[in-house]
């Protein structure tokens, strides 16, 4: 897998799209993104 540089806003607008997409994919892409969330701290 390729590293590539990401500032700080990089990261915010990855992670409004993840949650926009796990909000469509409902309770179980919520879950998901809750878990993915828990894993990065």
């Amino acid at each position: 897998m390729a590293v590539i540089k990401a500032n700080t806003n990089d990261k915010q607008i990855l992670a409004r799209l993840l949650r926009a997409e796990a909000e469509g994919e409902g309770e179980i892409g919520m879950l998901w993104c809750r878990k993915r969330r828990r894993q990065s701290n």
